[in-house]
């Protein structure tokens, strides 16, 4: 077996082994106990192999790393199924109007969490080598080494976040969205509203979904997005908040993360062949969770909001994105990267002018 090793400029000798960053000969109980540990091996050989190949090509290892991915689909099913548990006995000690309008959006989120643990169960359970590999490459795409705009974007959030915590009720008066106070000449509060929230739930959902879809954002498209979708999408909310019924009070950042979604949507659909297999699906499932859960909790959800920010990050990825069958090789140039820089300088100014008015009315 004379195959050179993948940037290892050896070549694999005859028997068992593995390649990390050398070629390491070892018995076959060796590389089986190797991969049943979990242990770095991105490259094996072995007399039924031809040369260095990835460990789930080989039939018995497979099934070791198939245990492995199913055991771990395994654990993640047990919180939300505890989570669900705690929303039925709920429901058996109060009755339904134990939960209220809040506790019943928490008990579908429980819910579409624990279906979501389910489903990734089920398709561990059918994993296949190639299937193995197409998530292994994903997994990898949408970590990247850097986040910095999410990260940013994410501290600013916390910012206000901490703020709320010793002011809430001042900085709710000061900063949320209101269809008189902005006609009275409070305009600020189209952007302000957006980096408050109406409480640890509401902010600890809305700071992981943040995490998440700004990964997705710098990772598949290009790291200005992030505060420019962000910053356009939480204006088309507030606009579309002031102009729809109902006319009350609003606040939070869901706006600006749907335009993400909605951004992501239209990036999927122009960029597909470009993209993960399930991209465009899994962006559609969640605007159809979103809406279902916009339906459930209309009495306390800002809805236009949602639909305002979902369609201004739309609008944004329809001018920006180009179609893989007319551009090719898309690569957002210095314009994406200063109005991006700008986006999050407008959005950090906003975050401190809410820092400095809150504290002055509360300690005034």
């Amino acid at each position: 077996m004379q195959t050179e090793a993948e940037g290892g400029g050896g070549v694999a000798p005859p028997g068992y082994g593995y390649y990390d960053g050398a070629l390491v000969p070892c018995s076959r109980e060796a590389l089986v106990e190797r991969v049943r540990l979990g242990r770095p091996t991105p490259l094996v050989w072995t007399p039924e192999t031809a040369g260095l190949v990835r460990p789930w090509h080989v039939p018995y290892l497979f099934e070791l790393l198939h245990q492995r991915v199913v055991a771990a689909a395994r654990q993640r099913v047990r919180l939300p199924a505890l989570a669900c548990g705690g929303v039925v006995l709920a429901l058996l000690a109060g009755g339904a109007p134990a939960l209220g309008s809040m506790g019943a959006v928490v008990a579908a989120l429980a819910g579409m969490w624990l279906l979501a643990a389910l489903h990734g169960l089920s398709t561990a359970r059918r994993l296949t080598p190639r299937a193995f590999e197409v998530a292994v490459e994903q997994r990898v795409a949408v970590r990247p080494a850097s986040t910095p705009y999410t990260d940013a974007l994410s501290v600013l959030l916390v910012g206000v976040g901490a703020l709320q915590l010793f002011f809430f009720d001042v900085s709710v008066g000061v900063g949320e969205l209101g269809r008189e106070t902005v006609a009275a000449g409070q305009w600020w509060r189209v952007l302000t509203a957006a980096l408050l929230h109406g409480g640890v739930v509401h902010f600890a959902l809305n700071f992981m979904a943040l995490r998440d879809l700004g990964r997705l954002v710098e990772t598949f498209a290009a790291r200005g997005f992030v505060p420019l979708v962000f910053l356009v999408a939480a204006l088309g909310g507030s606009a579309a908040s002031l102009a729809l019924p109902p006319h009350g009070t609003s606040l939070g950042s869901s706006g600006g993360l749907l335009g993400m979604v909605g951004f992501l949507g239209i990036l999927g659909w122009r960029r597909k062949d470009q993209l993960p297999p399930g991209f465009l699906k899994m962006i559609v499932i969640d605007i159809a969770l979103i809406a279902g859960l916009g339906i459930l909790g209309y009495a306390f959800i800002d809805n236009a909001a949602h639909a305002g920010g979902l369609v201004a990050g739309g609008l944004v990825g329809l001018a920006a994105i180009p179609s893989s069958a007319r551009v090719p090789r898309w690569e957002p140039g210095r314009a994406v990267r200063l109005a991006g820089i700008a986006s999050l300088g407008v959005l950090a100014l906003a975050a401190l002018f809410l820092v400095v008015v809150v504290l002055l009315v509360a300690l005034s």
